[in-house]
C-alpha cells in the first residue's frame, strides 16, 4: 500500500510515486483511467478489489500510467465531479460484491494541472472470501504479485476456514481471561466484586497484522480514555500496558489492559448498596462502563488506524446473590443465583465504519435485564439510541 493514511495522500506523494518509478506489487495496482460504468467496467472493478481483499489488501491508484509495471506518468481524470466518481465506485463495491467488503474506501486527489486521481484503499478482509462474478458466474479471485488469478479449491476452502478460525481464537482468548478473573487474577489487583468485564478483540490483531506501540499508548492520554478520565496511570507490563485511576492497598476499582495485538480488557467493580442493606448491582453503572469502553475503543481504533471486524464480549463475574437496581430506586425482586453471567457477544463488522455505538451495548443490557425477569433495558429508545438516565 501507499505509505500514508488514505486521508493524508496528496499530489506530492503521487508525483513521488511517478518520479521514483514505483513498481506495481502485491498491494499496489496502477490504472491509467477509471472503470467504465458498463457491465464490463463494473466487473473489472469488482475483480481487482476482491483480489486485494482476498489476499493482503492494497491500493488501486487510478490516474497513473504504468510501463512494464512501473509508474510512468500522472494521467489526470477529467470526469467532472470527483465526489460523484468516488461514490459510483464505492457504490458498485457495496452493492455488487458478496459478502460486502468492510472498510473499503476511496478518495479523490486534486491535481494542479486540473482533473484528479483516485486512490481506492482495500483492506485485508477477515470475513471472506469475496466473490466478484455475476450470479451466473461466481468467481473467487486473489492477488498474486502483480496478477489477479482465480483461487484454487484449496485457497477458497482455506479462506472460508480462516474467518471461523479467528472467531474461535477470539472466544478462546476471552474464555481464558474470564477464567483467570473468576480466580481474581487480573492485570491489576482488584479491590472488590462483582465485576463487569468487557473484551474487544480485533481480527487484525489475531491474524498478527496489528502491533500496538506500548510507548505510544503510554504517552497518549486519548488511547482507551474511559469517559472523561485523562490522568490515569499507564503502567507497561508483560502483555502490553495497564491503565487505572488509583490503586489503594486493597487494589483498583477498575482497569483497562491493552494487549500488544490490540485486544482490550476492561474490568470494573460494580457492587453497591441501596441503603436497605441489600447486595445490589446498579444497571446504570454497568451500562455506563460498557458504553464508555466501546466509545473509547472506537476512538482508539482511529488513532491506531485499525479497521475490520472486532469481537465484543461482556460478562458479569462473582454476582451470585445480588439484585439489580434498574434506576437507583427499588431493586427488582429477582435474586440472581449465577456466579457468572455472560451478556452476549457481538461481531462488529468494521470498527472503522459508521456505527451506532450505543446500539452495540443495548443487546448486552437487554440480556442483563432479562436475567432479572425484566422485559428489556429501559436506557435505550426504539432505535437503540441512549436515553440519558434520570
Amino acid at each position: 500500500m501507499l505509505p500514508m493514511a488514505l486521508e493524508q495522500i496528496d499530489e506530492s506523494l503521487l508525483r513521488r510515486v511517478v518520479d521514483e518509478q514505483w513498481s506495481e506489487n502485491q498491494q499496489i495496482d496502477f490504472k491509467v483511467k477509471s472503470y467504465e460504468p458498463s457491465d464490463d467496467g463494473r466487473s473489472e472493478l469488482r475483480k481487482d478489489v476482491c483480489a486485494f481483499a482476498n489476499q493482503d489488501g492494497g491500493d488501486l491508484v487510478i490516474g497513473i500510467a504504468e510501463v512494464a509495471g512501473k509508474a510512468a506518468a500522472l494521467r489526470p481524470l477529467m470526469l467532472g465531479n470527483p465526489d460523484l466518481e468516488v461514490r459510483r465506485l464505492i457504490g458498485t463495491l457495496d452493492n455488487e460484491v458478496e459478502p460486502k467488503i468492510q472498510g473499503a474506501k476511496a478518495r479523490a486527489i486534486g491535481l494542479t494541472e486540473g482533473g484528479f486521481a483516485i486512490v481506492v484503499r482495500v483492506p485485508k478482509s477477515f470475513l471472506g472470501p469475496h466473490r466478484c462474478g455475476a450470479s451466473s458466474a461466481h468467481r473467487f479471485v486473489v492477488r498474486n504479485n502483480t496478477m489477479t488469478n482465480d483461487m484454487s479449491y484449496d485457497q477458497v476452502r482455506s479462506a472460508f476456514q480462516a474467518s471461523s478460525t479467528l472467531a474461535d481464537k477470539a472466544t478462546s482468548f476471552i474464555e481464558s481471561r474470564l477464567t483467570a478473573l473468576e480466580g481474581m487474577r487480573g492485570h491489576r489487583r482488584l479491590n472488590g466484586q462483582p465485576l463487569l468485564v468487557v473484551h474487544l478483540v480485533p481480527f487484525q490483531g489475531l491474524a498478527r497484522r496489528l502491533g500496538i506501540s506500548v510507548s505510544d499508548a503510554r504517552n497518549d492520554p486519548n488511547v482507551m480514555r474511559i469517559g472523561d478520565a485523562m490522568n490515569w496511570y499507564r503502567r507497561p507490563n508483560l502483555h502490553g500496558i495497564a491503565l487505572y485511576e488509583y490503586e489503594a492497598e486493597t487494589g483498583v476499582d477498575e482497569y483497562v489492559q491493552i494487549y500488544r495485538d490490540g485486544c482490550v480488557e476492561y474490568v470494573k467493580g460494580i457492587e453497591g448498596h441501596n441503603g436497605r442493606g441489600i447486595r445490589t448491582i446498579f444497571a446504570d453503572w454497568i451500562a455506563a462502563g460498557l458504553r464508555d469502553c466501546i466509545h473509547a475503543y472506537h476512538r482508539t481504533a482511529q488513532i491506531w488506524d485499525l479497521g475490520g471486524p472486532v469481537f465484543l464480549s461482556a460478562s458479569l463475574l462473582h454476582c451470585a446473590g445480588v439484585r439489580l437496581d434498574g434506576r437507583r430506586a427499588q431493586p427488582f425482586d429477582h435474586l440472581n443465583e449465577f456466579a457468572r453471567m455472560d451478556l452476549g457477544d457481538t461481531l462488529i463488522d468494521d470498527i472503522a465504519g459508521t456505527l451506532n455505538l450505543d446500539a452495540l451495548s443495548q443487546p448486552s443490557m437487554d440480556v442483563l435485564f432479562h436475567a432479572f425477569e425484566q422485559p428489556k433495558c429501559t436506557f435505550y429508545d426504539a432505535e437503540g439510541n441512549w436515553i440519558a438516565i434520570r
